[in-house]
């Protein structure tokens, strides 16, 4: 469910959903991921980096992991998220795929 909304960029239709997961299981790394991007949609990095920083705790090469710090540190321009997003490319996300630099 909360794939499908913000797949199609309806974060604020998936912030409730996320929510409502990270109620019943603050450490579920897909909640945190997608917590991650809403944060992210609506510009509060702090909230976006915090989310991130626990997704390392609770699955440190994951791909929700890798593909949540890379994109927290994209927003801050930093390129050390290239390499996170060429792991979760390896792991299979189509998306960080896109987003990996080229050799």
């Amino acid at each position: 469910m909360i794939s499908t909304y913000t797949l199609h960029g309806d974060f604020d239709g998936a912030a409730p959903f996320v929510l409502d997961c990270l109620d019943f299981e603050p450490t579920n790394p897909h909640c945190l991921s997608a917590w991650t991007s809403i944060s992210l949609h609506d510009g509060d990095l702090d909230e976006a980096a915090r989310a991130a920083e626990l997704l390392q705790k609770v699955e440190p090469d994951g791909l929700w992991t890798n593909l949540s710090t890379a994109e927290v540190l994209n927003a801050r321009g930093d390129p050390a998220g290239g390499p996170l997003y060429a792991r979760a490319c390896e792991q299979g996300n189509p998306y960080a795929c896109s987003m990996a630099p080229t050799p």
